[in-house]
């Protein structure tokens, strides 16, 4: 075993170890230790490299197929990066990418001195004591040190691979075709018999076998960055998905080298369809019941060429007309606005105008009342700021009234007042290629206009790409439903899940599914992931 400690000199903060059996490290935990030195407050302290002598070496058909797997990413990563950003959405998840491995002594050195906390030290040098956290990506490496390292928290990091083969992560699930990869991280207390279920995540497959496998580990990064943001992660935090993979049974070489194969076929077929396809949003407004698929479609509101409309939200004015707020993307101009549509005395909708405009995207108009008022809080994550507007003049005139939070990469964020509190519902992404799709955070304040919000202590409280990010909400019966946009390998916005709110307050958050939206059949559509209810009226979007 080697242990690099850094020097004491210039120590602050959190004590922060990582452990692992080899010498090389794959790149993708590598990004991820830097990114965890440079956005908590927890300071790289300690390396403990420690291979395994009695590990048995893999045999020829493993290292066979661990070649054509490395190659195969290699030659999908130099295809991604000659791609065009808007090309199915493929393009633009190249500067995620990594390839190969790296020195983990050096790369250790590297984090340490960048983030100017110290100097690393000789090899075996002494400590000082454990640190307070140790990181490792292998359960055999914790099972070896933790009685070396007994005073120490411990966070095993598990993508869900079941694969033979190493560096595979993110392969079974795009092979498989299910829509959700999934990982686990879990925490060994000082002194506990085993490792306890911190969080169970997921993230919504990707097409190609390199996206997965970057994005798997984006979900990590950003999901180990928000638990360590504010200390000692909690067992009490801990959310599970139901597994995605069922109980097929471990895989074996042979069946790794039988699906390297067949995938450049599948992959083709997958992304053909993606690209050959003709794909648009529009609004469905519908009165009754909307999770009865039977329920009546009173219009079916589509944009011009060149347009969609997409994240309706329905309010009626004071003289009792029906509007709606959408997103009205526009090709372009390579984003979207938000526009009213308005409904007209025979029964025909009528698009009034834009509500809010600016030179960042927008979309998912959030509506609420506080103090007699109307405020929007749109969807703006590329302005990495959650903004409040407050109505001037309904519907069309609009002006900032607060700015809630700052320095944030948040999505779909909803105001919610509950329990004599105000509660912040959004999806926030610290990945290098954030997609919103899975992340739910909650935070509580006293004001919707407030610029102190406190998180719960078990954010992520969610991360599921079944569910986890916002669709909208609404009350029945005294009780609070959220709806979840459900995606798939082949969709984004494939459903919508509606989720019962069984728990909210200060410490916690608790959920239950409960139903899932289905499109009216006569429509023909098959994806939709935001849903608005006024009175017997709803809204849907819908995928055609």
């Amino acid at each position: 075993m080697t242990t690099y400690a850094m020097s004491a000199s210039g120590r602050a903060g959190l004590r922060l170890g990582f452990a692992c059996g080899s010498a090389r490290l794959d790149r993708y935990p590598a990004d991820l230790l830097m990114r965890l030195a440079a956005h908590t407050d927890w300071q790289p302290d300690t390396l403990i490299i420690a291979p395994d002598e009695h590990a048995s070496s893999p045999g020829w058909l493993s290292r066979a197929v661990s070649v054509l797997g490395r190659r195969m990413l290699a030659a999908e990563h130099a295809m991604l990066r000659r791609l065009p950003p808007g090309l199915a959405g493929l393009g633009w998840r190249a500067n995620a990418l990594r390839q190969g491995e790296t020195d983990v002594a050096r790369l250790f050195a590297h984090v340490v001195q960048t983030a100017q906390r110290g100097a690393v030290a000789h090899p075996d040098t002494a400590c000082g004591g454990s640190p307070a956290l140790i990181i490792t990506f292998e359960r055999r490496t914790w099972a070896r040190l933790r009685d070396q390292f007994a005073d120490a928290h411990w966070l095993l990091v598990e993508p869900c691979v079941p694969a033979a083969t190493a560096g595979m992560a993110g392969f079974d699930a795009v092979s498989a075709g299910v829509d959700r990869t999934e990982f686990r991280i879990y925490l060994a207390e000082p002194g506990a018999g085993q490792p306890e279920l911190l969080l169970a995540g997921g993230n919504r497959t990707k097409l190609l076998f390199s996206l997965n496998q970057a994005a798997l580990w984006d979900r990590i990064g950003s999901s180990l960055q928000t638990l360590l943001k504010n200390g000692m992660p909690r067992p009490a935090s801990a959310s599970t998905v139901r597994s995605a993979h069922g109980n097929r049974p471990e895989p074996t070489p042979f069946a790794d080298l039988a699906r390297l194969l067949r995938y450049p076929l599948g992959a083709a077929m997958r992304v053909a369809r993606i690209v050959l396809g003709r794909r648009q949003w529009s609004v469905v407004i519908g009165e009754g019941d909307p999770l009865d698929p039977r329920a009546r479609v009173l219009a079916h509101l589509q944009a011009g060429p060149g347009r969609f409309y997409a994240d309706p939200q329905l309010i009626r004015s004071p003289d009792g007309r029906l509007h709606c707020f959408v997103e009205e993307f526009d090709d372009a101009l390579g984003r979207a606005r938000i526009a009213v549509l308005a409904e007209q005395s025979d029964r025909s909708w009528r698009r009034l105008g834009v509500a809010l405009e600016e030179p960042h995207h927008l979309s998912f108009p959030f509506l609420f009342h506080y103090q007699d008022e109307l405020f929007m809080c749109p969807e703006a994550f590329t302005s990495n700021r959650i903004t409040v507007y407050r109505c001037v003049e309904f519907p069309l005139r609009w002006e900032a009234a607060s700015v809630i939070m700052d320095d944030i990469c948040a999505a779909d964020s909803m105001l919610i007042e509950h329990g004599g509190k105000w509660w912040l519902l959004t999806n926030v992404d610290n990945g290098l290629a954030p997609d919103h799709q899975a992340e739910l955070h909650v935070f509580h304040a006293d004001s919707p206009l407030s610029t102190d919000w406190q998180p719960l202590a078990g954010n992520p409280v969610k991360v599921d790409p079944r569910g986890g990010r916002n669709g909208g909400y609404f009350v029945a019966d005294d009780v609070l439903y959220r709806c979840g946009q459900c995606h798939s390998i082949d969709a984004y916005g494939k459903g919508l899940m509606i989720h019962r709110v069984t728990g909210l307050d200060a410490d916690q958050y608790r959920e239950e599914a409960v139903a899932e939206l289905q499109i009216p059949a006569a429509l023909r559509g098959f994806g939709t992931h935001t849903l608005s209810v006024c009175g017997r009226q709803f809204a849907i979007d819908m995928l055609r």
